[in-house]
C-alpha cells in the first residue's frame, strides 16, 4: 500500500473516531520547503464537515496519528496545514523491498514503432560545433604564422 493511501485511510479512520463524521476525501500535498515534514493534510476542506477551529482540528488529528500510526514520527500544525514527518525506518523498508525485488533492471524501456532516423543522418550544421574544437584549430593557425 502506497504511504499516500495509508494515511488517507488513517486520516479517515481519527475523523471517524474523534469527530464521528464520514470525510469522502483527503486532501494531501507535499510539505512546502519552509516547514518540517513530509506530506500535508490540508484541514480546510474538513471544515466544512467538522465546523471547528482548522488549528484545533489539526492538532487532534496530528495526535491521533502519531500514536495510532507507526510510520508517523511527529507532525505539526501550521495555519490549518497538517504537516506530518514519515519516520526514517520506513524509508529504510521502502528501500530495502526496492532492492530485494528481482525486477529491478535498470535499463531503457524498449521503445515500439518507427525510429527517427532522419536526426540521425542529418549532418550537424557548422554553427553548432563548440568553441573548443573551433579554438583548438584557431590556436594552431596562429602559431604556425603562415
Amino acid at each position: 500500500m502506497d504511504i499516500k493511501d495509508h494515511i488517507t485511510a488513517r486520516v479517515r479512520e481519527a475523523v471517524k473516531k474523534i469527530f464521528d463524521a464520514d470525510l469522502e476525501t483527503v486532501e494531501l500535498q507535499p510539505t512546502r520547503k519552509d516547514f518540517e515534514g513530509d506530506i500535508t493534510v490540508v484541514v480546510f476542506p474538513m471544515l466544512r464537515l467538522l465546523k471547528g477551529n482548522p488549528q484545533a482540528i489539526g492538532e487532534q488529528i496530528g495526535s491521533y496519528l502519531e500514536t495510532h500510526v507507526a510510520e508517523i514520527d511527529r507532525f505539526n500544525v501550521v495555519k490549518g496545514f497538517l504537516n506530518l514527518v514519515i519516520c526514517d525506518d520506513y524509508y529504510l523498508d521502502f528501500l530495502e523491498v526496492s532492492a530485494s525485488r528481482s525486477n529491478t533492471d535498470m535499463s531503457l524501456p524498449i521503445r515500439r514503432g518507427k525510429p527517427s532516423w532522419s536526426n540521425i543522418l542529418r549532418p550537424i550544421p557548422i554553427s553548432r560545433c563548440t568553441w573548443g574544437i573551433s579554438g583548438i584549430t584557431f590556436s594552431d593557425i596562429r602559431l604556425r604564422k603562415f
